[in-house]
């Protein structure tokens, strides 16, 4: 029986590294100059602008990026790489989960609230398991939102939920819907291995 364990848990965590984004569809509130919502999960992680990878929405209040999953995940986290220019735009976007459109997506239960790092273009998003089909990026205030790439990892399975990775670079981890306090966050950088709230 052991055997079997170590084999189920070794399957379930290569499952769970795979990028659910990919071959989905996106949408978003508005394009600016062409950059549609799909550049954010073209599997291109390159944070230059000029490379034509990364969705852009227009200048206003309450816009928003979204990701449709042929079904519902249990999310284990997000991946997202801010653009090398302007990073400030990142700052203060809410991360949506759930299956609910009403509000363009924007009602469901949040996993996070997300800022610029100034020590990590990509950043980990944790979000234990939290299920939807619908994942929303969503700026309140008036402002651009753009994002160079979108990767998500889940599954439908429910062990999904206990399953983490580890990553370089920086990890943001939050709490989504579990027993600690929802929506503690706390930061890790591997490359200092501070860790702050």
């Amino acid at each position: 029986h052991l055997d079997l364990q170590v084999f189920l848990c070794t399957l379930l965590r290569a499952a769970s590294r795979i990028n659910v984004a990919l071959s989905n569809t996106a949408i978003q509130s508005t394009t600016f100059h062409g950059a549609v919502a799909e550049r954010a999960i073209d599997g291109n992680s390159s944070p230059q602008w000029d490379q034509g990878s990364c969705s852009h929405t227009h200048s206003l209040a309450k816009q928003w990026w979204r990701l449709e999953l042929p079904g519902v995940y249990r999310v284990s986290e997000i991946h997202v790489t801010n653009r090398n220019e302007f990073r400030e735009w990142l700052n203060g976007i809410e991360i949506f989960i759930g299956n609910s459109r009403a509000n363009n997506g924007n009602d469901n239960p949040r996993c996070a609230i997300i800022n610029d790092d100034p020590g990590c273009l990509t950043q980990t998003v944790k979000c234990w398991g939290m299920e939807g089909r619908f994942i929303n990026f969503y700026k309140s205030s008036s402002g651009y939102l753009q994002l160079c790439e979108v990767k998500v990892y889940g599954g439908r399975n429910p062990v999904y939920h206990y399953i983490s990775s580890k990553g370089d670079g920086c990890t943001r981890t939050t709490v989504g819907k579990t027993s600690l306090v929802n929506g503690q966050m706390l930061v890790l950088c591997s490359s200092t291995g501070r860790a702050w709230h």
